[in-house]
C-alpha cells in the first residue's frame, strides 16, 4: 500500500472495552489575516450535530480518492467560497466523539493579508476573524483549541 492509500484506509483498533476506529482523515485550514486574526466558523444549532453552536476551523472529511491537500481546497471553496494557496502545517491524531474514532488531522495554512474577502458562507451559522487572545473566550470545537494555542505560540 503507498502512502495516497493509507491516507484513505481506516485501520481497526481494538481493546478490551471499546471498538476504535482509527485512521480517519480530516483536513483543518488556519486561515490568517495581517492583524494574525484566524478565520473561525461557527457550526450550526441542530440537535445531534457533534459540537453543535460551537466555533471551528473550516474544514472536513476526506471524500474516496482526494489527497488531504485536494481535500482542503474543496472544504475551504464549500464552507468559505474562497480560493487561495495552502502550505501544509502539520498532522497529527486526535479522539472524536468520546474518545471512540482517532482522526489523521492534516492542518493547512492559508493567507488572506490585509484585504478584506468576501465570504460566501456555505456552511454553519458565521464566518468570523478572530485574534489569538479572544480564543479563550470561544468555544472551541474538535479540540482545535489547543491546535490554535500552539499556532499562536
Amino acid at each position: 500500500m503507498d502512502r495516497a492509500d493509507s491516507h484513505r484506509t481506516s485501520r481497526l483498533c481494538f481493546s478490551v472495552e471499546t471498538m476504535v476506529v482509527a485512521g480517519i482523515p480530516c483536513v483543518a485550514i488556519v486561515i490568517l489575516n495581517d492583524r494574525r486574526e484566524v478565520l473561525l466558523q461557527l457550526r450550526d444549532n441542530r440537535p445531534g450535530l457533534a459540537y453543535a453552536n460551537q466555533w471551528t476551523l473550516p474544514g472536513g472529511k476526506v471524500e474516496g480518492d482526494e489527497t488531504p491537500e485536494a481535500a482542503a481546497h474543496r472544504e475551504l471553496k464549500e464552507e468559505t467560497g474562497l480560493t487561495l494557496p495552502l502550505s501544509p502545517w502539520k498532522v497529527y491524531e486526535r479522539r472524536h466523539l468520546a474518545g471512540e474514532i482517532l482522526i489523521e488531522q492534516h492542518v493547512f495554512v492559508a493567507h488572506v493579508g490585509d484585504r478584506r474577502p468576501d465570504f460566501t458562507l456555505g456552511e454553519g451559522q458565521a464566518l468570523r476573524f478572530v485574534s489569538g487572545g479572544e480564543l479563550a473566550s470561544l468555544s472551541i470545537a474538535f479540540g482545535f483549541e489547543t491546535l490554535l494555542a500552539e499556532f499562536f505560540a
